[in-house]
């Protein structure tokens, strides 16, 4: 509720929870960045969003910006976002959502051959603090692995236990996936 991916309900002392319709597209994506298999080959191509200084409100700059960070995108200097594998569709979701079509350049980029510059995939340990995604997978990897243990050893979970479990380990992943680059 909080992030805004639910709405609650309440009627007398029950509670319940609902998706929120602006946030259909954002889950779909999600939920194909948590269960879709990684992708391991990476064209070089990158998705770059510019905002020259002035062709757009600040509060407008802070809204793209906290939106496609979530999507993976790194700030790499005022006015540019980029990302190495960026899905056009949830781009464009998000400029739609906060009213940022049109006024904001979004572009492919692939590095020149030959022209001596440094290596596009560079940007990725300069745009990207991978050490905290890095931590994060082996955070979850230490939190749930004595479930494995526990899971082998008892008996098997009840229904409600087990709808629990995967929850809060889906809920946990989805933390630390998200926010990685890919």
């Amino acid at each position: 509720v909080q992030e805004g991916w639910l709405v609650a309900n309440r009627e007398g002392r029950r509670s319940s929870y609902a998706l929120q319709p602006d946030a259909a597209p954002r889950f779909g994506r999600a939920n194909r960045r948590i269960y879709a298999p990684p992708g391991v080959d990476w064209d070089g191509r990158w998705t770059l969003l510019l905002a020259p200084n002035g062709s757009i409100d600040s509060a407008l700059r802070a809204a793209v910006r906290k939106e496609l960070e979530w999507e993976g995108f790194a700030m790499l200097a005022p006015g540019l976002l980029a990302h190495p594998a960026a899905d056009p569709d949830g781009v464009a979701e998000v400029l739609r959502r906060v009213e940022g079509g049109g006024k904001i350049f979004v572009c492919a980029a692939t590095e020149l051959p030959c022209a001596g510059a440094r290596p596009l995939a560079e940007l990725v340990r300069e745009g990207w603090d991978l050490s905290a995604v890095v931590t994060g997978y082996r955070r979850f990897i230490k939190e749930f692995s004595p479930l494995l243990d526990l899971l082998r050893g008892e008996p098997e979970p009840d229904p409600q236990q087990a709808f629990i479990v995967r929850t809060l380990l889906i809920h946990a992943y989805r933390r630390v996936q998200l926010h990685d680059p890919m």
